[in-house]
């Protein structure tokens, strides 16, 4: 059995996992469940899992009971577990890889005012450790950090450097499907926002990124402990290296045409059998 996990909040699959859907279910039994209600089965695909972050403890909790039994997850649960916590970005850099500088820190006005000057950056970018779809994400000069309360963050913050070329360009998104490169589009935010996410109207636009672009996204997916079975890597292209801002390992969009959904339903299908 193959159940593929939602969220209370969110029951539904989303309209672009219909045709995995289907060609799925001609092979294996197949189930939708939100993953809070989720019964004994043998294989679990936490594509729509999208509230997880507001049940992190619960969550993390979850998937912890499920390792523990057995079951076995499309992606590996080590790799869903490190990559719940955007510290996982902090590992990256450590590996060498072109990151995003991101520091893990209390949300302390004074504080990251004291980075700011530091690093000399005159805008950052505040998310959430454990955060999706750009809630709670926001951007802030020095001048801001005067006035905005940040006690809302009840955790440590991830701080970056804004990149103003997510305006301008957008952010490209490449798709890997076991290990191997698959499609990528590019993420457009719309005129006057710089959130490159689908609750703030971004537009998604297919693109074929320069061999060296895929390469380099390439070597990341080849140094991660274990292969992916599904993962997106999020960047900003900047004079052709690509600055990572996101590697996604548990639910992300994966902007599936019908090559893309074939090859996915492959690979899930040929895991299932082996």
């Amino acid at each position: 059995m193959l159940t593929i996990t939602t969220c209370q909040q969110y029951p539904e699959l989303s309209a672009n996992l219909q045709g995995l859907w289907h060609l799925l279910r001609q092979q294996v039994k197949i189930t939708i469940t939100p993953w809070q209600n989720l019964p004994m089965t043998d294989f679990v695909l936490p594509l729509c899992c999208w509230d997880y972050s507001e049940q992190a403890n619960q969550f993390i909790y979850w998937l912890k009971q499920a390792q523990k039994v057995g079951t076995d997850f499309f992606n590996p649960i080590s790799l869903l577990l490190w990559n719940s916590h955007k510290n996982y970005l902090c590992d990256l850099a450590k590996m060498g890889k072109n990151v995003i500088p991101s520091l893990i820190v209390p949300p302390n006005n004074t504080l990251i005012k004291q980075i700011m000057c530091q690093q000399h950056w005159h805008t950052v970018v505040i998310k959430p450790t454990i955060g999706q779809s750009g809630k709670n994400v926001i951007c802030l000069t020095q001048q801001a950090l005067n006035t905005i309360n940040l006690s809302h963050y009840k955790q440590e913050i991830v701080l970056q450097p804004f990149i103003p070329e997510i305006q301008t360009y957008g952010e490209t998104s490449l798709i890997f499907f076991n290990g191997q490169y698959s499609h990528a589009v590019k993420r457009q935010p719309r005129q006057g926002e710089w959130r490159a996410n689908s609750a703030y109207g971004v537009q998604i636009i297919p693109i074929s990124p320069k061999n060296k672009i895929q390469q380099q996204a390439q070597n990341l997916i080849n140094q991660l402990p274990q292969i992916p079975l599904y993962a997106r890597i999020d960047g900003i292209v900047l004079e052709e290296k690509l600055l990572i801002n996101e590697l996604e390992l548990i639910e992300p969009a994966l902007y599936l045409n019908e090559d893309s959904t074939q090859t996915l339903a492959r690979v899930l299908i040929n895991h299932i059998k082996k």
